[in-house]
């Protein structure tokens, strides 16, 4: 029984890379030693990523046709680059190969990363599926407080952009009595309450359901479609929280 199952994971992760690989005519797709198939697209005149840099990178995680995580168009990921770290099959094991302003996709095999110990099945992570990576290195810096600078600057003009939206937002739906905090948070008060100041310090227990700008539901305490009904509870000052 278990030969026959690796056998057609082995044979699903196999016909999902011809399909890709297919799908993009075949063109310039390698696989490296650790198994991991990726091509580099040559459009950058930068120089190359050195062995160990720190660095700035815009990424996007899909799987099928749903987008996980995309930084393009918003702050970059910004970290520590190493290419003589272990193996991670992931696309930090090709980036000692591009250029600055070039451009990759990486296929990451879920079933490997769970024999690794670097992720566990669920109902997006599914056997004999893949991660698709798509990454573009931006900038690399010569010393961390070089990095950091550059690093608090995108963050700092990013959150102009996003209040920016946000008071377009607010004007739009014509969403009354809401005062804008000294960090960039709006609050909307839809009830005063009589009861005593929260401060620093202080424990709070809080029920709470987060909702994306187009009305999407990203998480609650109180829907138990999340799987998590306990109130949330943390101290305040401690940045456990957004601000506000």
């Amino acid at each position: 029984m278990m030969r026959t199952e690796l056998k057609t994971i082995q044979i699903g992760w196999a016909f999902i890379l011809l399909g890709l690989l297919a799908g993009c005519g075949n063109a310039g797709y390698q696989k490296n030693r650790d198994g991991l198939v990726y091509i580099i697209f040559r459009t950058g005149k930068g120089e190359k990523l050195k062995k160990k840099t720190w660095l700035k990178i815009h990424q996007k995680v899909e799987i099928g046709d749903t987008v996980f995580v995309s930084t393009f168009n918003k702050v970059p990921a910004f970290g520590n680059f190493d290419s003589l770290a272990k193996p991670a099959h992931d696309f930090l094991d090709i980036l000692d190969l591009m250029h600055y302003g070039d451009s990759a996709i990486v296929i990451r095999s879920i079933d490997t990363l769970v024999k690794r110990g670097m992720a566990e099945y669920n109902d997006k992570l599914k056997q004999g599926g893949v991660l698709k990576i798509t990454v573009k290195p931006l900038k690399g810096y010569p010393d961390q407080a070089t990095f950091e600078e550059d690093r608090l600057a995108e963050m700092e003009n990013y959150k102009k952009i996003e209040i920016t939206e946000l008071e377009k937002f607010i004007k739009s739906k014509n969403i009354k009595n809401v005062e804008k905090k000294p960090e960039g948070v709006f609050v909307e008060t839809l009830k005063q309450g009589t009861g005593m100041a929260a401060d620093t310090g202080m424990k709070i227990t809080m029920m709470y359901t987060g909702k994306l700008m187009d009305g999407t539901v990203f998480d609650s305490n109180i829907d138990s479609a999340f799987g998590h009904t306990d109130p949330f509870v943390f101290e305040i000052g401690t940045e456990q929280i957004i601000k506000s």
